[in-house]
């Protein structure tokens, strides 16, 4: 990993925890598969203090993500963005 990458990363983790962000286990990417990604919506979707924009904002994040960056195969079936 290029060195500038490896820093951006140790400083967003970094800065995370300062606001008491928890940390995520360490699964990559390219191996999440439909099911991680639907759990994760369903539990995002529970949380009542959150606007529906916000779980918009939230799905058209994972859309770019999946679809645009790390283009793994079975995202391709996802609603377009509108």
């Amino acid at each position: 990993m290029d060195q500038s990458i490896s820093r951006f990363w140790e400083k967003y983790i970094d800065k995370s925890k300062v606001y008491g962000v928890k940390p995520h286990k360490q699964v990559r990417l390219v191996t999440h598969t439909p099911e991680l990604v639907e759990q994760y919506l369903r539990d995002k979707g529970r949380n009542t203090r959150q606007q529906d924009w916000q779980f918009k904002q939230i799905i058209d994040a994972l859309k770019i993500l999946f679809v645009e960056v790390v283009d793994v195969p079975w995202a391709i079936h996802a609603t377009p963005l509108s």
